[in-house]
């Protein structure tokens, strides 16, 4: 079959997916592509004014057009030539309003191949084809449309006519009849290609989703039956199926090393997908490294022993923890010691270690080995995917060269910087930073970060999540993973307390009510789906948004009050409980003694007022039916006193009507009787680390 040759321009801005466009559509098997590249909107249509090209593949992120700008511009000058929209965006409806603006196809950059990506294109193609032959069949049908009501025309006057000319009339009626079976016949063709449109709507529809399923499908098709190897191979290892030899055994490790090789290939080729989609996330908490480094220890020791290399791991004692997912800082650790042992050879030595750098708040984690080393020109390359930096070196360690640009990119993900230091000859080192877990410099380390990253989002907004105390630690981790997973990896997310969280989100200020109620919601299904294990509910709480470019150090001072606010409980402060139930005072005040604050007590409105006026308390916790003073009846004499018009008042009540006239009066908060003690808890440390808060329970 003759191969069909096709021109296309490619504007996309990122050259390494440019590079990855060309490199696919060099493997296509029906069809010779002459590519052409524009990196913006305008180059593109520079170009486009001068030359011909059958189809465009346009990016939807440009840097001088917004999401559909660029389409809507192309489509509207050059109507004629198909497009198909590239986009990092999973969102089907990305799809959908793509293919309402003009775009002929829709590829997700995620699952983007040469198979796909020539198929979208000639799809593309086809589709415009389609197009323009209906529009000309639709001139066709306008045409005999308006033959048509010129035959109405003839026919009218032929009416006019019809006492004096039966017979004419009678010919013209037969006319019409023949223009109407016309008609119909056209119409039925139109009704046919809109059905053909309709098919080829569902089917890219249907391809969208098999895309989408793909991802979640290849982890498990490739996973299982790698374990299933490695198990096997296990069982003869250890004689569990017959004795083996030396060699055997030797041999056996091979394939156990070279399984969790292939292990660890396919986990990177997920996370490019991941990375790429921005869908990669991250369990960033308070870690250790002497943990991480126990963790990985037996893979590596296994590795080096295959290979015949002499490895030592050597982390400083007494090192800090650190703020990361363990999982990741392990894996770039694998990473790049199995990259050493490759290239070390046979008898060479390899050092893993770690050291705290006492002049940037961070450890540093590293691995030393004493092989060939890099030569300057190839230090410039080694990070980019698909390199390798033997190549010439040693033939025998090819892979995928996919390893060293994802353990970058895992290092970024966990707040840190990848170096790198080679002399030929003598050997090369690799290391890696990772932030201490200290929050202050952790928001300081983000804050710089968003304003030095080429994606600078518009706007950072500060979140307060928390819990009711006290909490279970495997809570209060349960709670944690689902806020470093439901927000996005780039946002930044700290643990402070057991039940309190600070969150720097880069989200829009008109958006932050809706990405709140998304959490909540997905809070909601999260809970729904663990049968057995009730999770407390979470109160999200923004605190402002700032413009990313100009105001970081706004945002940076508010997370460090919210932080300097944070205690596991206000020791020592005193607390002013007012109820008519003798054991309801009783009760709480054990509770609130147990907790650490001073309490005194009052037995209905008119004392707790004389008492506050006397030895003003730091919150008030009173019930509104009392005799002799109400509840809000004292809030109102509060409020009118200097020496407690300041003093945070919680309001209880069993009637919801009293809600909106006591926070209407100055209460900071009301709680609904009846009510747990975890609440109570959580508004008193509320209002006393912030007196004019103002919420409901």
């Amino acid at each position: 079959m003759a191969r069909t040759l096709l021109k296309v321009l490619l504007v996309e801005d990122d050259p390494d997916h440019a590079e990855f466009v060309k490199l696919s559509l060099a493997e296509a098997d029906l069809t010779t592509f002459e590519l052409e590249r524009a990196d913006n909107l305008a180059a593109a249509l520079d170009r486009l004014q001068g030359s011909h090209y059958d189809v465009i593949l346009l990016d939807l992120e440009l840097p001088d057009a917004c999401g559909f700008e660029a389409l809507s511009e192309v489509r509207d000058r050059y109507p004629d030539i198909p497009v198909a929209v590239l986009t990092s965006n999973s969102d089907p409806r990305v799809g959908v309003e793509a293919a309402s603006k003009g775009a002929h196809d829709y590829l997700y950059k995620g699952d983007m191949n040469a198979r796909t990506l020539e198929r979208a294109i000639r799809y593309a193609v086809h589709h415009q084809e389609l197009f323009l032959q209906l529009r000309w069949f639709n001139g066709l049908l306008d045409q005999k449309n308006d033959e048509l009501q010129a035959a109405n025309g003839l026919l009218n006057r032929t009416n006019e006519d019809l006492h004096a000319a039966n017979e004419l009339a009678d010919g013209r009626n037969d006319e019409l009849e023949t223009m109407n079976d016309l008609l119909d016949q056209k119409n039925n063709q139109l009704q046919t290609a809109n059905e053909l449109l309709d098919k080829k709507n569902a089917k890219l529809a249907e391809l969208y989703e098999t895309a989408q399923q793909f991802v979640d499908n290849v982890s498990h098709e490739f996973r299982t039956p790698l374990t299933v190897i490695k198990e096997y191979a296990s069982i003869m290892r250890d004689g569990l199926a017959g004795q083996v030899t030396e060699q055997q055994r030797d041999f056996l490790d091979i394939v156990t090393d070279r399984t969790d090789d292939l292990a660890i290939m396919v986990d990177d080729m997920l996370d490019v997908s991941k990375l790429e989609a921005g869908l990669l996330s991250a369990w960033r908490r308070e870690s250790k490294v002497c943990d991480i480094f126990a963790h990985v220890r037996p893979v590596l020791e296994r590795k080096a022993a295959i290979k015949k290399v002499m490895l030592e791991t050597s982390p400083d004692d007494d090192l800090p923890d650190v703020y990361c997912d363990p999982e990741k800082v392990g894996r770039v650790i694998i990473n790049l010691t199995t990259n050493a042992i490759k290239f070390c050879g046979n008898g060479g030595g390899v050092k893993v270690w770690a050291r705290r750098n006492e002049n940037r708040s961070e450890v540093e984690i590293g691995v030393t080995d004493e092989g060939p080393g890099i030569t300057p020109e190839n230090l410039q390359l080694i990070f980019k995917r698909f390199h390798q930096a033997g190549e010439g070196i040693k033939s025998s360690t090819k892979g995928f060269g996919l390893g060293l640009g994802i353990a970058r990119e895992l290092v970024d993900l966990n707040l840190g910087e990848m170096h790198v230091e080679s002399e030929l000859g003598k050997g090369s080192t690799f290391s890696f930073t990772v932030p201490l877990c200290d929050p202050d410099e952790l928001a300081i380390r983000y804050s710089q970060r968003i304003r030095a990253s080429d994606d600078r989002p518009e706007c950072v907004a500060l979140v307060v999540a928390t819990v009711d105390a006290p909490l279970e630690q495997a809570v209060s981790n349960a709670v944690d993973e689902f806020l470093q997973h439901t927000f996005r990896a780039k946002d930044f997310v700290v643990r402070i307390l057991t039940h309190k969280w600070l969150v720097m989100a880069r989200c829009p200020e008109t958006e932050v009510d809706d990405m709140l109620d998304r959490l909540q919601a997905a809070w909601v299904e999260t809970n729904r789906n663990m049968p057995g294990a009730k999770l407390p509910e979470i109160t999200l709480r923004a605190k402002g948004a700032w413009p990313a470019e100009t105001s970081a150090k706004e945002a940076i001072e508010q997370f460090q009050l919210e932080l300097a606010a944070a205690t596991e409980e206000p020791k020592g402060a005193r607390v002013l409980l007012v109820d008519d139930d003798r054991e309801l005072v009783q009760g709480l005040s054990i509770r609130l003694e147990a907790a650490g604050y001073e309490v005194i007590t009052a037995l209905n409105g008119k004392s707790a007022v004389d008492r506050a006026i006397e030895q003003p308390p730091d919150a008030i916790l009173m019930d509104n039916y009392m005799p002799v003073l109400s509840g809000l009846e004292a809030l109102e004499l509060l409020r009118e006193n200097p020496r407690t018009m300041d003093v945070p008042v919680i309001m209880l009540s069993a009637s919801a009507r009293d809600q909106q006239e006591a926070l209407k009066q100055g209460a900071s908060y009301f709680l609904h009787k009846p009510c747990g003690t975890g609440a109570i808890m959580t508004a008193l440390r509320e209002v006393i680390a912030e007196p004019c808060l103002a919420g409901t329970y």
